[in-house]
């Protein structure tokens, strides 16, 4: 029979070890997710990243976030959400890691981490007609603009439309002033809508509204470095087809809600919508934000009607051939004459 000295050990002992069980039951972290970027998204060293981590601690266990870019810090984090806006400004060109070190209040760990791409700064030129400064890109053996146009020469409400006089939109403004209209948050982020009649000669000097054509050797252009992509018709009409998966190379990696996109080529999409026609009873998502949907006008018109680009609010991960009514209002990525 063993002595009271040696069941008070043995009790102490069993404490103890239940009391460590119990530190590492209360230690243990939930996991660490990037919302924000995807893994293997470009960048370039022009821009800023937003970061976003998600962690299900429901709990309360984590007691802060550490991020690190290659190993060094580059913030900490003591709240949820864990949400940062780094600066790429001065940082090499090249694959980077990016990582999200969770620590718990008793020092646990818990950690994820991804790679990124960082390109050169993209080019830049000036539209003599307003002095709107646009960022340029080349995909393949073309050049686009790596954002929406925004020249405004004036604007109407989206009360006014056209088929055969050129009409100007700013998504959400519903004025007639172009001062007002380019303070409005839609005009810096999304640039400016235009019916197909105004879209057609909108281009600055040396760049012009792409056609089908053009479109089309980009979507080839992707396809085969990043793909292939099933294309597949899309309805039974005539003009309209998507490329499953495309769209998330075209995306930018911010903007687009809960569905991210990798920006392979710095075409930097977003989805800036459009305005439909007073008398539009189309079921797409104009004027859309976060996910909703982008296209762009061509300088071709299909078997009925003048052919788009986009994609559209429900499936932003494809990128989808459409074609729209002349009067609706839709934004421009304008290519350089070569």
């Amino acid at each position: 029979m063993p002595s009271n000295k040696t069941l008070v050990f043995v009790i102490i002992i069993t404490a103890i070890l239940v009391s460590c069980d119990a530190d590492k039951q209360v230690e243990e972290l939930p996991d660490v997710f990037f919302s924000s970027p995807a893994k293997f998204s470009t960048f370039t060293v022009d821009e800023t990243m937003i970061i976003k981590i998600n962690i299900n601690d429901t709990k309360g266990l984590v007691d802060h976030l550490v991020l690190f870019m290659n190993d060094v810090e580059i913030t900490n984090l003591n709240s949820s959400p864990f949400e940062y806006v780094h600066d790429l400004k001065g940082t090499t060109p090249g694959t980077y890691k990016l990582k999200a070190t969770a620590i718990g209040n008793n020092g646990a760990e818990s950690s994820n981490e991804i790679s990124i791409y960082v390109n050169s700064a993209l080019e830049v030129f000036t539209d003599s007609r307003d002095g709107n400064v646009y960022r340029y890109v080349t995909i393949g053996n073309q050049i686009w603009m790596a954002e929406n146009l925004a020249w405004l020469p004036s604007v109407n409400p989206s009360s006014e439309s056209s088929l055969s006089l050129p009409m100007y939109y700013v998504s959400g403004y519903e004025g007639n002033d172009v001062s007002e209209a380019k303070a409005h948050s839609s005009y810096s982020l999304y640039g400016v809508n235009y019916n197909w009649e105004a879209a057609i000669d909108c281009c600055p000097d040396g760049w012009s509204l792409p056609s089908d054509t053009d479109w089309r050797k980009l979507e080839e252009f992707v396809d085969n470095d990043k793909g292939p992509f099933n294309r597949t018709l899309a309805y039974p009409e005539p003009d309209i087809s998507y490329y499953e998966g495309m769209g998330y190379h075209m995306r930018h990696t911010s903007g687009w809600g809960n569905i991210k996109g990798l920006n392979s080529y710095s075409f930097s999409a977003l989805p800036g919508g459009g305005v439909p026609s007073i008398n539009y009873t189309g079921n797409r998502c104009y004027g859309c934000t976060n996910e909703g949907s982008s296209e762009w006008w061509s300088s071709s018109v299909g078997s009925e009607k003048p052919i788009t680009r986009g994609m559209p609010d429900g499936f932003p991960e494809n990128f989808s051939t459409a074609s729209e009514g002349k009067e609706i209002g839709l934004t421009v990525r304008c290519i350089k004459v070569q």
